[in-house]
């Protein structure tokens, strides 16, 4: 009974091993695409919130879509009270796309079994590390207003910690990981 579990996770493995290499390698015209795609869709959640803000917040799209582009986005940030106008790049990469390619590798290389849990592990999952990954690359910015004292001591001192906790190279694979194995084990079909 033992052989065929660890065939399957064999089998896991390798796929995942090889859908992940896949998504990682440098595919033309990926990079401003998928930035200008995110930058359009933080430019929406941003929306909402820039209006309550006296600091407008909004990412620049790239002047086009390359070959070979770049996954920096670019966030300038204007003070509506001083004038005042900074501009942050961002790895959209690391933060955003990497968690993204980790955890739909892991969603397509699982023995899924029904459409409803595909749909529940493939679809919902992908949208909760979209929505992720957009946190993940707001920590910086917002770590450098909580420095300054933006959002006061407790919020900031949590703003801080959160970033420092959630900023290292390992819980970018982390995060889908736990994300996957919740969906996944949950919605057992």
């Amino acid at each position: 009974m033992q052989r065929p579990d660890r065939k399957q996770a064999l089998v896991f493995l390798l796929h995942f091993s090889m859908l992940f290499a896949a998504f990682l390698l440098p595919w033309p015209w990926l990079a401003d695409a998928y930035t200008s795609a995110f930058d359009v869709s933080a430019n929406c959640v941003l929306a909402p919130i820039d209006r309550l803000s006296p600091v407008h917040m909004s990412f620049e799209l790239p002047d086009g879509i390359a070959m070979h582009g770049s996954w920096k986005g670019k966030l300038r940030l204007a003070d509506t009270r001083t004038g005042q106008v900074a501009q942050a790049n961002l790895d959209i990469r690391g933060f955003s796309y990497r968690p993204l390619a980790t955890y739909i590798a892991l969603a397509l290389a699982a023995p899924l079994r029904g459409r409803r849990k595909t749909a529940v592990v493939l679809g919902g999952g992908a949208l909760l590390m979209i929505s992720i990954g957009m946190i993940f690359s707001s920590l910086p910015i917002l770590a450098r207003f909580s420095a300054g004292g933006t959002f006061g001591v407790g919020p900031g001192l949590a703003v801080r910690t959160l970033y420092e906790a959630m900023a290292t190279p390992v819980m970018v694979y982390a995060v889908p990981l736990i994300v996957f194995w919740a969906l996944a084990d949950n919605h057992r079909g």
